[in-house]
């Protein structure tokens, strides 16, 4: 990663910190959802799947913040090979199959909760691998 010249450390790291709390509080929220998932698949019903698309929701929510911030860390920073964070949307389709009530479309949507956390985990590992770099440069 190549660094600009005027970077500001001190405002990336509070940007940096930004996106790791929201990375943070999705990752938890993914791993409820991952529990409820697990409820579900063993005999769940209505009210254990609303549960679990209230996690998924709220987790999708702080991925969309969590790229605001990374976005504009890269920005920042101008990194070259910069990579864009996509986050991770649950679609309508794993909505209404959830819904529905069958065991295989309960799978489907645990394996989008586990590709949704994996990606979550990764991301976290990028952003914290910056942040520690911003602060030895902030310590130079």
């Amino acid at each position: 990663m190549r660094l600009a010249d005027d970077y500001q450390p001190y405002s990336n790291i509070k940007v940096a910190d930004l996106a790791l709390e929201h990375l943070y509080r999705a990752d938890s929220l993914l791993s409820s959802a991952r529990n409820w998932g697990l409820a579900d698949i063993f005999g769940g019903g209505i009210f254990i799947t609303m549960a679990k698309r209230k996690k998924m929701e709220d987790a999708q929510n702080e991925m969309n913040e969590a790229r605001i911030y990374i976005n504009q860390l890269l920005r920042n920073l101008n990194v070259s090979g910069r990579e864009q964070y996509d986050d991770f949307e649950f679609n309508d389709i794993s909505s209404f199959l959830d819904f529905a009530g069958a065991a295989i479309s309960d799978l489907f949507v645990q394996n989008k909760i586990e590709k949704a956390r994996n990606q979550v985990l990764e991301t976290i590992t990028k952003v914290e691998a910056i942040r520690r770099r911003l602060q030895e440069l902030s310590e130079d």
